[in-house]
């Protein structure tokens, strides 16, 4: 989840469409303006990818990470 603002919230979509580790990303309503769901294969790699995406952009004023522990439902979206 991050938190931006509208002329970094263009400039931030455009930086995700370019991050392969994002496999889908939302413009939300609420207090943050993102939800991401980012694939990498090791926590080393996520920490690379927070660190190269999220956290060096200037206008993430702050993001909150969740690790999924298991599926409960298999998100299918014609369900």
């Amino acid at each position: 989840l991050i938190q931006s603002g509208l002329r970094a919230e263009r400039a931030f979509g455009r930086k995700l469409e370019q991050s392969p580790e994002v496999i889908g990303a939302w413009n939300v309503t609420g207090r943050t303006d993102f939800l991401l769901i980012v694939t990498v294969p090791s926590i080393e790699a996520y920490q690379r990818f927070a660190d190269d995406v999220l956290a060096s952009d200037e206008n993430v004023r702050g993001f909150e990470t969740l690790v999924s522990l298991r599926e409960i439902v298999r998100f299918d979206p014609l369900r």
